[in-house]
């Protein structure tokens, strides 16, 4: 019966190959085809999945102790600020170092390359990104937040007000958010800036994202997981703004 079974057997795993090895020549020559789209796109896709996750854990809404609804404007504003800094800026700048060293063709080369890109990461994207990030998505939570309860120009008259308070907010929590980062995406890293890096290098943003989301699904569907939540590509662990009372900064009835 055994004998029997392993033709069958062999039959669905050679089937299973064909279409993994299909899927990820499509995937692969899909990025390569029209790289900066599907990265933006796949970016503000996954992260606002990843932060919607997320407001299911305990501590995201540290400063509210109220209804724990979904907040779509608080996933829109990861999506936006996930979509511009990790899917453009951040494949800008790897597509920038991925031309200097030259080619990668034995493991010495693919390994200094990679060392290259986890330096990169870890001494100039890091540093800046852990408080550029939050505070820029902190932003958009606010603006979009006042211009859904009051009116275009409240946003307008309130945007010094909330770019001060993200970047005071998420000033505070810079170094949790730059520890928590830092000690996160490295083994990550080292597996998207070898494997994925030869598959695809323009997927491996849409890698982190996907990594993300898996972290903050872990953290949502575990009551006992320990951890900061992902907000965009850095793990802030904090909502980007609070869900109190948002008085408006001036009538709009009067325009």
């Amino acid at each position: 019966e055994v004998y029997e079974r392993a033709p069958m057997l062999n039959r669905v795993t050679g089937t299973v190959k064909v279409v993994l090895s299909s899927s990820m020549k499509g995937v692969s020559f899909a990025f390569a085809r029209y790289p900066r789209g599907l990265q933006v796109g796949s970016a503000a896709v996954l992260f606002g999945l990843a932060e919607r996750r997320a407001q299911g854990t305990q501590s995201y809404w540290y400063d509210f102790d109220g209804s724990r609804e979904w907040s779509w404007q608080s996933t829109a504003a990861a999506s936006i600020g996930a979509a511009f800094c990790h899917g453009f800026l951040m494949n800008l700048a790897l597509e920038r170092i991925d031309t200097r060293p030259g080619p990668s063709d034995t493991t010495w080369e693919r390994t200094q390359r990679m060392g290259t890109l986890q330096a990169f990461f870890a001494l100039a994207y890091l540093p800046v990104a852990s408080l550029i990030i939050p505070a820029l998505i902190g932003f958009v939570y606010a603006c979009l937040v006042e211009g859904s309860l009051h009116c275009a120009l409240a946003v307008v008259a309130s945007t010094p007000s909330n770019l001060l308070v993200a970047f005071l907010r998420h000033g505070e929590n810079w170094p949790t958010t730059l520890v928590a980062t830092g000690l996160f995406w490295p083994l990550s890293h080292a597996f998207n800036f070898v494997l994925v890096q030869r598959w695809s290098p323009h997927f491996r943003t849409t890698w982190d994202g996907v990594i993300a989301l898996l972290w903050n699904t872990y953290l949502a569907s575990t009551p006992s997981a320990v951890g900061p939540a992902a907000v965009g590509p850095v793990l802030s662990g904090i909502a980007p703004g609070s869900k109190a009372d948002w008085a408006a900064p001036l009538d709009c009835a009067l325009f």
